[in-house]
């Protein structure tokens, strides 16, 4: 079994050369068809009632007849040139490390297969590919392939609040959404840009994965890598990549890398459990932050986390009014009715209000008011 990546679709603008010729064997003039690097006899009526001549189409890409591979043996008198456009598939064929064009079309998949349009033509189709490279020139082991199941992408994630970013990334970026970020770079250690957003510095020397190179974002909280290099496929081009996957042992095992090299800057921390949540995106995390406050009263602990969360510079109340467990920790220190009043209003503000959520509530306020 062929494993394959499929890349775009591709639609190309193939000259037609209705030619007559002189037959020099059996000396006799005939009419035909010159297509890439074959001359054709006939051509299916659909092919010749769809061509049409070239206007404005400076940027397609085209394929013209490459006379020099069919001239020996004829002699042509006259010639007019059409234009049919062409639709097919391109794919990686990362078992056999080669480019593959596909087609449902049959004559578009006799255009394909020619001599000349695999080893001329195919070279402008990655040239054009390879418009959309990024500045990351790493090589991509083939190996990743068997590992990860993949999808090209072209454009990346509007919102990269907690991701890890390689040592690359701009954090004057605009283009993307952030209030935390965790960032290889040569040391490791926090820091704040002038916006207030937290980057979790680590160096990437103490990083061992056969990702840390090729990786730009990885979502730690949905496991989900993007990533761009380029591989190495036949003529010794490049092929220039930007792939999307998941890997629950890769990503993992590079999580828990970055985790061991940070925690010790925040363990004598007292929101440590705010920042070992922005570093690994683990809800247990909230939880232990929680705990530390299980004797508080309802207020008290709002306030508490209050403080944490200035101290900080971010606000949880996102995950704590949304998170079930979270929230059903907070609904227990309920005692009082305005407690009630100001849980019910960061649910509603926060969180998304359930059936179960208005029973409770509900339950609670009778109990209250009797």
């Amino acid at each position: 079994m062929i494993r394959m990546l499929y890349l775009q679709t591709n639609n190309v603008l193939v000259e037609i050369k209705t030619i007559t010729y002189l037959d020099k064997k059996e000396n006799i003039t005939k009419q035909g068809y010159l297509v890439g690097d074959k001359l054709f006899s006939h051509l299916p009526k659909k092919v010749l009632n769809n061509s049409f001549l070239l206007t404005n189409w400076n940027r397609a890409l085209k394929y013209n007849v490459n006379e020099e591979m069919i001239s020996d043996g004829i002699e042509i008198k006259n010639s007019t040139s059409s234009w049919n456009q062409i639709e097919f598939d391109l794919y990686l064929d990362y078992e056999n490390e080669r480019l593959k064009t596909l087609s449902k079309d049959v004559f578009a998949n006799k255009i394909i297969s020619q001599t000349t349009f695999q080893t001329t033509f195919l070279h402008k189709i990655i040239e054009s590919y390879n418009k959309f490279k990024t500045d990351n020139d790493f090589m991509i082991d083939y190996e990743l392939f068997s590992q990860v199941i993949c999808q090209t992408v072209k454009q990346t994630p509007l919102n990269i609040d907690g991701d890890l970013v390689n040592k690359n990334f701009d954090l004057n970026y605009k283009k993307v959404k952030w209030n935390k970020i965790i960032k290889l770079g040569n040391e490791t250690k926090l820091e704040r840009t002038k916006n207030n957003q937290l980057v979790y510095l680590v160096n990437k020397d103490k990083i061992n994965s056969p990702i840390k190179d090729i990786f730009k974002y990885i979502n730690f909280a949905t496991d989900e890598c993007f990533c761009c290099g380029y591989v190495k496929i036949q003529n010794d081009e490049k092929l220039y990549l930007n792939l999307e996957f998941e890997s629950d042992i890769l990503i993992s095992d590079l999580k828990e890398q970055v985790f061991k090299e940070l925690k010790p800057l925040f363990n004598d921390s007292k929101e440590k459990y705010l920042h070992y949540y922005n570093i690994t995106s683990n809800l247990d995390f909230l939880i232990e932050d929680l705990n530390q406050f299980k004797n508080e009263g309802y207020f008290e602990t709002k306030n508490l986390l209050e403080q944490q969360f200035e101290e900080i510079k971010q606000n949880y109340y996102q995950q704590f009014y949304s998170e079930n467990l979270l929230k059903q920790m907070l609904f227990y220190k309920v005692n009082t009715l305005s407690e009630l009043v100001d849980y019910r209003e960061n649910l509603t503000r926060y969180g998304v209000v359930s059936l179960d959520d208005k029973k409770e509530i509900d339950l609670r306020q009778k109990a209250l008011n009797s």
